[in-house]
């Protein structure tokens, strides 16, 4: 097992006072294979064409239109991952502070592109299996504080710099390039009942390759 090296953020960018955003978000997905034989569309039909980001505090719940998983659920009591995937009985978790990709270094360009209007400053991560791009303004601010001990996907390391719900990301590592894009926002109140685990349900710990 890789364990994650604690390299800081070179940028603490601002920490936003403003009430946490709580509602729904969709994203697109559209991906670029560099396996051959592999194609876009087969990517886009594993990992789904778009979803919807509901998020309440410290809570949030990724659900699918298409793909291998149905929906991710994060518990912030927890600090786990919950995931939902197609066809398995049971439901697998993610330990929240596990990371096995150690950043390399950080880089912030101040707006670099715009998304649904806003102009938006460009994070990017470079790791040692990939590289990630993140787009944000302060449009969908979040309290950084519920997410202390998710290191995860370097979920705190983005939110330390941005304090906000990306509008746009991209992911490349070996075997694609993944973007995701905000298509729409809704503002609105989420049941508590949204953010919890179906009654009697097979809990299990996923086992993660650490290359990833």
């Amino acid at each position: 097992m890789k364990f994650l090296l604690a390299i800081p953020l070179l940028f603490v960018y601002f920490f936003s006072s403003a009430q946490p955003f709580e509602g729904q978000i969709t994203y697109q997905n559209s991906y670029k294979s560099k396996v051959p034989g592999v194609s876009n569309k087969d990517y886009a039909d594993m990992y789904g064409k778009s979803y919807v980001y509901s998020i309440k505090e410290g809570d949030y719940k990724i659900v699918t239109s298409n793909g291998m998983i149905n929906w991710q659920l994060y518990i912030n009591k927890d600090n786990k991952i919950y995931n939902k995937i197609a066809n398995a009985e049971a439901i697998v978790w993610i330990d929240g502070r596990q990371n096995f990709d150690s950043i390399i270094s950080t880089e912030i360009k101040k707006n670099a592109t715009e998304v649904l209007g806003y102009a938006c400053d460009e994070l990017t991560i470079i790791c040692k299996n990939s590289i990630e791009k993140y787009y944000f303004s302060s449009y969908l601010p979040v309290d950084i504080s519920k997410f202390t001990q998710h290191l995860y996907g370097h979920w705190y390391d983005y939110l330390k710099v941005s304090a906000t719900i990306p509008l746009k990301t991209i992911t490349e590592n070996d075997q694609f390039v993944t973007t995701s894009t905000v298509t729409n926002v809704k503002e609105m109140k989420l049941s508590e009942s949204l953010f919890q685990l179906p009654r009697n349900a097979k809990i299990e710990k996923i086992k993660l390759d650490p290359k990833y």
